[in-house]
């Protein structure tokens, strides 16, 4: 792993991601080594909230806009847990996308508040490689460090 240090953040990714610039995300790290037309991907998006929310309600907010947004959409697993120091939710959830051929995404997603800002670490692969990536991504997601 290989710390990626940004003005708001840091965290560890893997040796051989490619790095994208993508506007409205703070970090799209991408893995072309698999056999799917998905790339596996580890997003990092921050959004100032215009009000209070708790954790709890965000999250079911984002499990409710995937849900009618994304088609095949199923929520596997939710989780509390601890990220950065803070209390987090983990979502596990799987989607289709057509590309080639029809796939099967595996999407985990780590979301936490921090100072009236939601953060959501995402991890998303083809299903049938999702064995290979769950720990990195965990140890990944687990690393995040939130600048004050």
């Amino acid at each position: 792993m290989q710390r990626h240090e940004h003005a708001e953040f840091a965290i560890d990714l893997p040796e051989d991601v490619e790095l994208v610039d993508q506007p409205g995300t703070f970090l799209v790290a991408r893995d072309g080594s698999g056999a799917s037309p998905f790339r596996a991907n580890l997003t990092v998006v921050a959004e100032q909230l215009p009000e209070p929310i708790t954790l709890d309600e965000y999250t079911a907010l984002g499990v409710e806009l995937l849900e009618r947004r994304v088609p095949g959409f199923r929520l596997i697993d939710r989780a509390a847990t601890t990220l950065a120091g803070h209390a987090a939710e983990r979502t596990l959830a799987t989607y289709l996308v057509d590309l080639e051929r029809p796939v099967s995404v595996t999407l985990e997603q780590w979301r936490l508040l921090v100072d009236g800002a939601a953060w959501i670490v995402s991890c998303s692969c083809d299903t049938a490689e999702y064995w290979q990536a769950a720990e990195a991504w965990t140890a990944c997601a687990e690393s995040l460090e939130v600048a004050r």
